[in-house]
């Protein structure tokens, strides 16, 4: 697993993570890369399965058509996943798991969170949110950064949230990655 992080507060729109990845067996591999998906206005950060990371950074930054709304990104989150035979519907399921969590956020500031049947649920604005093996160290790192700090920058408090997940959880190796979303933050980073 990975931890995963954004938030909306004072301004900016800060996503984060860290850079590592656990693998089988408790394998831990600090590659340096991120786990966020960069394409057209969105930002994509996932936590869960690898190879669906792999299928949707391909599919996703080749995406000819316009993905304008969050839900025709989780639709061609979908559509990709399913194309390379990823998750599975139990007998008698409505929904698909996709063995995925995600957090979504848009350059304009909106983020949501994702679940494995690829559910959006709105994270209001000065809400931090994580997902991933780190979360709940991510969680309370942040909350009581802002609560004790409330004029620190909303990069600082990811970057210092991510820092006490790496700190913390075992699983979430590496060094802490932080990104500003903003409009000309996002468009260099695709």
């Amino acid at each position: 697993m990975t931890t995963i992080a954004a938030l909306n507060w004072n301004g900016s729109t800060v996503a984060g993570s860290n850079t590592g990845y656990t693998l089988a067996h408790d394998s831990v591999i600090s590659s340096g890369v991120p786990p966020w998906v960069f394409f057209q206005d969105w930002a994509l950060g996932f936590t869960g399965s690898m190879l669906a990371l792999n299928v949707c950074r391909t599919a996703l930054s080749k995406a000819t058509s316009s993905l304008t709304t969050e839900g025709d990104v989780a639709t061609a989150i979908g559509k990709c996943l399913t194309e390379y035979d990823i998750g599975h519907k139990e007998t008698g399921e409505l929904t698909w798991s996709f063995g995925i969590w995600c957090i979504l956020v848009n350059r304009d500031g909106r983020i949501w969170d994702l679940d494995e049947s690829l559910s959006l649920g709105p994270i209001p604005k000065r809400t931090f949110w994580a997902r991933g093996s780190g979360e709940r160290y991510a969680l309370g790192a942040a909350r009581a950064i802002m609560a004790s700090a409330p004029d620190c920058g909303c990069d600082e408090v990811v970057r210092r949230s991510i820092e006490a997940a790496t700190f913390n959880d075992i699983y979430s190796p590496g060094d802490p990655f932080v990104v500003n979303l903003s409009a000309a933050a996002l468009k260099q980073s695709t």
